[in-house]
């Protein structure tokens, strides 16, 4: 299983930062035809617009998984209880497993109800089925990844360190 789950990681870091420099790539191009050389392309703007959106959700999964999102660590500095702050820490671990839950449920109604309207982006003709899919998919990762944690939570309860206090590498191969 840690063999899958090291595996998975590493495509889906790698296929964010992928879509990520070809949206900028895609972007520069586009610039560079447009005002440079005066030939739009009348492409470009549709596509770097859902390679940005997939490599921006995914990353947000790879930024969960290296608990790396950007914390108000107010109660930190205020609250000095190590079981007051896992307290909280749990709260935030349901609360984000909650939303990401609803994301997957509303995303995957929005990817559906694309598909049975049968809409198209307007250049590519690309069903938006496609380009909603992430959403559920984002939403699906992001409720596994923040399980994992908070179990990964309960399983240390008794260590004197919070979870978020543990690097990155240590919580990777606990997943």
């Amino acid at each position: 299983m840690r063999k899958f789950v090291k595996l998975y990681n590493t495509i889906e870091e790698y296929v964010a930062d992928v879509l990520m420099v070809a949206a900028i790539f895609l972007v520069f191009i586009s610039i560079l035809m447009r005002y440079v050389f005066k030939a739009a392309i009348p492409w470009a703007d549709e596509v770097y617009t859902i390679i940005f959106a997939w490599a921006m959700t995914l990353g947000y999964s790879v930024t969960a998984r290296d608990n790396e999102h950007i914390m108000i660590d107010v109660a930190d500095m205020f609250i000095k209880s190590k079981t007051v702050l896992k307290i909280l820490d749990v709260f935030s671990k349901i609360c984000t497993i909650l939303f990401s839950l609803i994301l997957c449920y509303y995303g995957y109604l929005a990817a559906l109800q694309q598909h049975s309207m049968g809409r198209v982006t307007p250049t590519l003709l690309i069903p938006r089925y496609i380009v909603y899919a992430i959403i559920p998919y984002t939403g699906l990762v992001l409720t596994i990844r923040y399980v994992v944690k908070l179990v990964n939570i309960f399983k240390n309860w008794k260590n004197d360190t919070a979870e978020s206090t543990v690097p990155a590498e240590v919580k990777e191969d606990q997943l």
